[in-house]
Formats: C-alpha cells, structure tokens, sequence
C-alpha cells in the first residue's frame, strides 16, 4: 500500500458543556479509529483478535475477557472488556474497512499520534481517522 492519508479530530469537551458535573463523576477518554483500504488478508477474523490482542498490549490495556461473532458470509465484531474499560471492533472485509471504539477511564491518555501509529502497523490501511473525545 501506499502512503497513508490519516486525518486525526482531537475534541476536548470538558471545559465546553456547561453544566455540574458530579465529583465522582471520572473522565472518559473515547477514541475512534477508522481504517479503508485494508487487505482482506489483514481483517481474517482469527488475524482480527490476535492484532486487537497485540494493539491492546502495546498501549497497556489490560484485557479482562474477551468475546467476539464471526457474521456469514464475512465480517466480524469483536469486544474486549479491560480493567480501563472496552474496546470493539467491527470490519467489513468486503470494504476493506474497520472501526475500532475504545473507552477508557484511566487517568493517563494515549496519544494521538501513538494511537494512528500503533493502528496502522498492525492494519496497514490506506487511509486512517482518528476522532478522540474527553468528556
């Protein structure tokens, strides 16, 4: 593949909703990640959780269990619920395409830049949209 075009939306929502947030209330960290142009090869489903698994540990994330659905004649979801929260991934490999929702409550954030790094050596897509939300 080429060159990767990614387009990266770092939103900060923290100080922009006007309203009483609870003291116990944590801050969540919510990142979205899309990927096209991806090689059927790299969205075969076992591939999938064996790179979510890989993704998850290069970024720290503690991986508490583990399911996912195979849909015929192709396509998968996948979720792993962590210690900081879930991941989730769907594809459809007939668009080369994926998702990837990740939410977590830790007090430390990932980067943007590691994120889209991270994201497209283990999928390798032509195009990346990383869209991060704190809130």
């Amino acid at each position: 593949m080429g060159k990767n075009d990614t387009q990266v939306f770092d939103l900060n929502f923290e100080k922009k909703v006007h309203c009483e947030w609870h003291e116990d209330t944590p801050t969540l960290h919510h990142a979205v990640i899309e990927g096209g142009g991806i090689t059927p090869e790299n969205l075969e489903h076992a591939q999938v959780i064996d790179k979510l698994e890989g993704f998850c540990k290069k970024l720290n994330l503690s991986i508490v269990q583990k399911l996912d659905h195979q849909f015929t004649p192709y396509g998968k979801s996948i979720v792993f619920v962590l210690e900081e929260s879930h991941i989730a991934i769907h594809t459809w490999p007939e668009k080369g395409y994926i998702h990837v929702d990740i939410v977590t409550c830790s007090k430390r954030e990932e980067n943007s830049a590691k994120l889209v790094a991270e994201f497209n050596k283990i999928f390798n897509p032509s195009y990346t949209r990383l869209l991060k939300l704190r809130y």
